[in-house]
């Protein structure tokens, strides 16, 4: 597994831009496409991005005084 802290905000906006493109390719390949290998090589890859992590910690609490 690699050493992403899936807690930071860059992590978020990686998995959110891969989540974004593996559900536009998904689209695309049910809607019909002469790209229906390349589609699947894309989901693939982005299946593949986002299992790097498992599921995010919760964060530490903040103390409130």
């Amino acid at each position: 597994m690699a050493d992403i802290n899936c807690n930071s905000d860059t992590w978020r906006e990686v998995a959110a831009w891969a989540a974004k493109h593996r559900q536009d390719a998904v689209d695309q390949l049910i809607a019909g496409s002469s790209r229906d290998d390349h589609l699947r090589g894309q989901i693939e890859s982005m299946d593949e991005l986002l299992g790097l992590v498992s599921d995010p910690q919760p964060g530490i609490p903040q103390p409130s005084y």
